[in-house]
């Protein structure tokens, strides 16, 4: 599946109102109908798969929780997290590893990955949307690769399970266990094929 960078689906389409949008905000149900028309779009152009790449000169992140390696606070596994425009993932490996360590060292003590807020391209008013995947920790399908000198590549590739909506209108937002009009889902079983380049600076790490 080719990789190609994100585009955005479900345009946000104002509802015919006789004075025109700006005098006649969104109902929430025109908001609902508009995600769901958003949500049913991505599924009809992603059919088999959804295949994402993002390329960023944000360096990789050691969050403050995690010791790097050499520490004597070190419990034996190191964190470090990409965040980017294009979404996040937080990657475990297995110590000994420093800012010296190779692309390939890095496939040979990987543990995890855990990705969020990947920019699937679904919009809509009033509404966030994620890829569900079957567990939040993917420890398949991870590779890694220096694709030029200078860059790292991350490349995750395993399956969703379909798109999930969340209403972020305060009275949805107020009561967290409220679900009517507040949360949409369409399964979706498919293959997820994304990539990050990032800068090969492994810094975070000493």
């Amino acid at each position: 599946m080719q990789l190609r960078r994100f585009r955005l689906i479900g345009t946000v389409l104002c509802l015919t109102f006789p004075a025109g949008c700006a005098d006649a905000p969104l109902s929430p149900a025109n908001e609902q109908q508009l995600a769901e028309r958003a949500m049913d779009g991505w599924v009809r152009e992603h059919p088999d798969g959804w295949a994402m790449a993002v390329t960023t000169s944000r360096v990789l992140e050691r969050p403050e929780w995690t010791p790097s390696c050499s520490s004597p606070e070190t419990n034996g596994y190191v964190s470090l997290r990409v965040n980017a425009p294009g979404g996040e993932i937080e990657l475990a490996f297995r110590c000994p590893i420093d800012e010296r360590t190779t692309a390939q060292e890095l496939q040979d003590h990987f543990v995890r990955a855990v990705p969020w807020n990947l920019a699937q391209g679904i919009s809509a008013p009033n509404w966030r949307f994620q890829a569900w995947l079957p567990e939040s920790s993917i420890f398949d399908g991870v590779t890694f690769h220096t694709p030029v000198p200078g860059l790292l590549a991350i490349n995750l590739a395993t399956g969703v399970t379909g798109i999930r909506g969340e209403s972020t209108r305060g009275s949805c937002s107020a009561e967290p266990t409220a679900t009517e009009g507040c949360v949409l889902s369409r399964r979706h079983a498919i293959l997820m094929q994304v990539r990050f380049t990032v800068p090969a600076d492994l810094s975070a790490l000493r």
